[in-house]
């Protein structure tokens, strides 16, 4: 490629990073993700190599990555498929499925940075015994402060009404309600263990 054709590759990529994140701002109404340095940088470090992959077939190790097919993914992902139409648009190059998956990603990130505060509301489920659940309770507080306010419930108080009213359930068994797809649930050991550190972690993140 000829210096000229470089220069003209930066700009045209320039323009549709830009492009991009206009998009984004435009789709969750927060003009401030417009302007994203992180989300920036991200869409520069995916997108670009992703549609240099595909203009000349190379080829790209597969990387581990978390599963974004999930209904707790499934906004991201269709904000995500808006953007890589917006690409193939304007490229005339279709992201390959890793790419779309580091879009998902990026953007869940992206909302969580300007996401305001907000208390959410945490369902914690318990057979019947509080003795147990209170621990489990000073267990969280200690490790997640800014998870959300909690309402411990037993399993014969639980309904359908108060699981559509939660951001989260941590239950320490099995559920006999179906919670609806948008409140997700994770089922912890009462003792927390490393594992349940884990999907919480994930979970605010």
């Amino acid at each position: 490629m000829s210096l000229g054709g470089t220069i003209w590759l930066r700009i045209s990529f320039h323009a549709l990073i830009g492009r991009l994140l206009e998009h984004i701002a435009d789709i969750y109404h927060v003009p401030e993700l417009a302007h994203d340095r992180l989300l920036r940088e991200g869409l520069e470090a995916h997108v670009l190599p992703a549609c240099v992959r595909q203009r000349f077939a190379l080829w790209a190790p597969p990387t581990d990555v978390i599963d974004t097919h999930t209904q707790r993914y499934a906004a991201e992902r269709d904000v995500a498929q808006q953007l890589a139409a917006d690409i193939t648009g304007h490229t005339g190059m279709n992201l390959p499925e890793d790419a779309l998956d580091d879009l998902v990603l990026l953007l869940r990130a992206a909302i969580f940075r300007v996401r305001p505060e907000r208390a959410r509301r945490v369902l914690v489920v318990c057979p019947s015994g509080m003795a147990t659940t209170q621990l489990l309770i000073a267990r969280l507080r200690a490790r997640f402060s800014r998870l959300g306010s909690f309402e411990v419930l037993s399993m014969r108080d639980l309904s359908a009404e108060r699981i559509a009213s939660a951001d989260l359930i941590i239950t320490t068994i099995p559920l006999t309600l179906a919670p609806t797809p948008t409140v997700d649930v994770i089922q912890v050991h009462p003792m927390l263990h490393p594992e349940d550190i884990a999907a919480l972690t994930q979970w605010m993140t």
